[in-house]
């Protein structure tokens, strides 16, 4: 065991098909949808903005950041040492990337790139856990290190997701002890 962050102890690496990214993974499947239904039906999907609503918005980010991951993951495993591009927000919002399809569409999309892409790197043997590609930005990076990178990427729009749950519906409503809190979605 090795330390890890925050001083708790890590397992060792595991073989890319055990490693943590696919426990979490396996274990999360059913999150997101959960996510999506209880935030469907809250005010986070109303259309006070042009947008469609701050759910809607998110669950955009959210599959467009899993298409990113999912296309780099096919291209390490395919290509040998690919150039990975840094990924541009800049010019995803101008190209309207984030402001298409409704939440509902978002998950579903969500959910098959998920699914086939897991399907892909679960019948992976170990060894393919150090293939590389090359980000333009970061330099050599294998394909362990990016999945543990979209594993915590993952979570962090978890994260965001209930943070915009408890922003519009829960917080407007708690009275004095709003000043206790400060949500950030």
């Amino acid at each position: 065991m090795k330390a890890c962050p925050g001083g708790a102890l890590c397992n060792p690496p595991l073989p890319a098909i055990c490693s943590p990214p696919f426990r979490y993974w396996k274990r999360r499947r059913a999150c997101w949808k959960r996510c999506f239904a209880i935030c469907r039906g809250s005010c986070c999907t109303g259309s006070r903005r042009r947008s469609g609503g701050p759910f809607r918005r998110c669950s955009r980010t959210s599959l467009r950041s899993e298409q990113v991951y999912a296309e780099r993951a096919l291209r390490m495993v395919a290509e040998e040492s690919p150039a990975l591009m840094k990924y541009d927000l800049a010019g995803a919002v101008l190209r309207g990337e984030y402001s298409r399809g409704s939440a509902g569409e978002n998950l579903a999309l969500f959910t098959r790139t998920r699914r086939s892409t897991l399907a892909l790197l679960v019948g992976l043997p170990a060894s393919a856990s150090a293939r590389t590609g090359v980000h333009l930005e970061l330099g050599t990076i294998t394909l362990s290190e990016m999945l543990n990178d979209w594993a915590n990427h993952d979570l962090g729009h978890l994260r965001q997701i209930a943070e915009l749950y408890r922003a519009c519906s829960f917080h407007p409503y708690s009275g004095p002890f709003m000043k206790y809190s400060n949500p950030q979605p």
